[in-house]
């Protein structure tokens, strides 16, 4: 509304930092690459420079002297509640995401064969339990056919069988959905999940085509 109502010319100094700034933001992530999805790592270099965007932004604004008004002041106001808060979600809140994420799939690349005692497989729904796995020998090709995992990104994906998968041993525990998905017919698609009652958390998605053989032979 704020838009049709002034006229925004002006503060074009303001927007064309936060723009330019979010493109070297977004450069930078691609380059850095915390995470394995591009995308991810472009948006939380965009959000994450904005804020330094608005800033100088505003002081180039502010530094010609015809731009002084009290509506100049409202759309900068507001610009800079935007790129604050796009800021403080991306280092506040997306960043600790991906690092956990891709710490838990850098785990997963290094489970030792012996970390679990037993897996247990359950329906996609985690309510009925279709098989108990408690042989070391089994185990531990589990482990040693995760580790060529790979960080992967559905896309409205289709899955023709799903399990939900718990290996539990002394110290670690590893709680994971397994997908077929037609479309990677010769891998497991993998979520790192968290259930509690009816609600399921995921924490991200991996695909691992050493583990195909393994479902094939223990679970199908």
């Amino acid at each position: 509304m704020i838009c049709y109502l002034i006229d925004l010319r002006p503060m074009w100094r303001a927007f064309l930092a936060v723009i330019l700034s979010s493109f070297v933001g977004g450069t930078v992530g691609l380059v850095i690459s915390f995470h394995y999805y591009w995308l991810e790592n472009m948006m939380l270099g965009a959000a994450t420079a904005m804020p330094v965007g608005f800033l100088l932004g505003t002081l180039w604004h502010f530094a010609s002297f015809e731009c002084r008004d009290a509506r100049s002041v409202m759309v900068i106001v507001f610009l800079g509640f935007m790129c604050i808060c796009l800021g403080v979600v991306a280092v506040g809140f997306e960043l600790p995401r991906i690092k956990s994420e891709m710490a838990a799939l850098s785990a997963l690349k290094q489970l030792d064969p012996a970390f679990a005692k037993q897996i247990v497989v359950f329906d996609k729904y985690g309510e009925d339990k279709i098989k108990e796995i408690r042989s070391p020998e089994t185990i531990a090709a589990f482990a040693a056919a995760l580790a060529d995992s790979v960080g992967h990104s559905p896309n409205h994906p289709h899955y023709s069988h799903s399990w939900y998968v718990v290996a539990e041993g002394d110290r670690q525990r590893l709680e994971s959905e397994f997908h077929f998905n037609p479309k990677f017919p010769n891998s497991v698609i993998g979520d790192f999940v968290s259930k509690s009652g009816n609600t399921t958390a995921c924490g991200g998605t991996f695909r691992s085509e050493n583990l195909r053989s393994w479902f094939e032979a223990n679970i199908e």
